[in-house]
């Protein structure tokens, strides 16, 4: 990790900062969080990085944390002209190609004991790359079993394939991705392409996308391409056994009991000799630490380069952080008419090409600057990278099902580190209003 410096030199009060470790001892103490840790930088210079509850060099598990890594190599590959964004996914992966594709009719569609019955029509768009990492291809997530409020996820979990046993939920499917992704072809769209956004299986494709166009295994691709030159050194799907003092244990929200720890249902699939450790998830499947995480929100912030390592392009990049939604919408203005699980899903939100984007502070709900960049985990992980501020902020934890509402725990402490800022350069003041 870089060496820290005071805050006061890269423009925040210290007293102001340390407000941090307060709100993370008081979520523990509560009972809101089981630990937390907290890493703030600004210009390259880290000015705060704490924990409370676990170790310092703690290994998490990222869940969704993933899709901004994965999205960034798919980038790499468009940047070499060796896929282009407009391109029909079904020229790389068969299964997908535009005649196999159908739409889900939702009046009247159920899924139940007694089987299944819905009805689809064919799909008149393709499906684009640009679709994939902007989630409008019309993938779902299959997280609502019985179909009571997203039908296509109980069609999702009624495909034995996809969903059985040892298949279902983040925690570890014993499938490859190959398979899994072919399977999931088979599944109808939600919509027609390109017309609406909704977060699923889209990055899971990606990271097929990258096996197929590389001609890499996933994980050795992001190895050798990303996480070796941004020295990434305990990022990976799997946690090498002796590591495994490090890797935190995994919490769930209960509504009732609190939290309840699941380290025993969250844990094999990152054991390289169990065998739901062959499923590379590319929407959810990595494991990092939070200096490991800085390395790779400071190369975007970068320009695509850290410490000598040039591992992408700097209008590639820019183009990654612009709003690809069509006509320039915003999420809540695209987003389907399902109440589906998302990461930092707020409606006006815009989406680039792997991070959601903070067009400004009355929009966004925040402090954040126009073009903040932003995504979260599954376990509550979030980060944001504010160009206008050359600012990083990164938190872990390990909450699954965190409820959001009653503890709006990354909207909280993201307030505090934009409440730390006393500059906006180095040394210059605020301008009055």
């Amino acid at each position: 990790m870089r060496l820290a410096v005071k805050p006061e030199q890269v423009g925040f009060s210290e007293e102001k900062i340390e407000k941090l470790t307060s709100f993370m001892r008081d979520s523990v103490q509560k009972g809101l969080l089981p630990f937390a840790q907290m890493l703030v930088a600004r210009q390259g210079k880290i000015a705060y990085c704490k924990s409370v509850g676990v170790q310092d060099d703690a290994i998490f598990r990222i869940f969704s944390m993933t899709k901004p890594v994965v999205s960034l190599a798919l980038m790499m590959l468009v940047e070499e002209s060796r896929i282009h964004l407009d391109h029909d996914l079904g020229s790389y992966i068969k299964a997908f190609r535009q005649e196999h594709l159908s739409v889900l009719v939702w009046k009247d569609a159920k899924v139940g004991k007694h089987g299944k019955d819905f009805q689809t029509i064919p799909c008149a768009n393709k499906i684009t790359i640009a679709d994939l990492l902007r989630h409008t291809a019309g993938f779902s997530y299959g997280f609502d079993k019985t179909g009571k409020l997203n039908v296509l996820d109980a069609i999702y979990n009624s495909n034995p394939k996809l969903f059985g046993k040892g298949r279902s939920g983040l925690l570890g499917r014993s499938v490859s991705l190959e398979d899994f992704v072919n399977e999931l072809a088979t599944m109808p769209l939600a919509f027609e392409p390109g017309t609406c956004f909704l977060y699923g299986h889209n990055s899971q494709v990606v990271g097929r996308l990258v096996e197929v166009v590389s001609g890499q295994p996933l994980d050795v691709f992001l190895d050798e391409r990303i996480f070796k030159p941004l020295q990434m050194h305990d990022t990976s799907f799997v946690v090498p056994k002796p590591k495994l003092h490090r890797f935190c244990s995994c919490w769930i929200e209960h509504p009732k009991q609190g939290l309840v720890d699941i380290t025993s249902a969250a844990t094999p699939k990152y054991d390289k000799d169990h065998a739901l450790s062959t499923w590379l998830s590319g929407g959810e499947g990595l494991v990092s630490t939070i200096s490991d995480y800085f390395r790779f929100c400071q190369c975007i912030l970068n320009g695509g380069t850290l410490d000598g390592a040039q591992i992408i392009g700097r209008k590639t990049l820019e183009v990654m952080a612009e709003n690809a939604l069509p006509g320039n919408r915003v999420i809540g203005e695209m987003r389907h008419d399902l109440n589906g699980y998302m990461e930092i899903g707020h409606p006006n939100y815009a989406f680039g090409l792997g991070f959601s984007i903070a067009l400004d502070a009355e929009r966004s709900g925040g402090p954040y600057s126009k073009g903040t960049l932003t995504w979260g985990g599954a376990a509550a992980t979030s980060f944001i990278i504010d160009p206008a501020e050359e600012m990083i902020a990164i938190t872990m934890t390990q909450v699954m099902e965190q409820n959001a509402i009653k503890f709006p725990f990354r909207e909280l402490i993201f307030r505090i580190v934009y409440g730390a800022l006393i500059d906006r350069k180095f040394g210059v003041p605020r301008a009055r209003l």
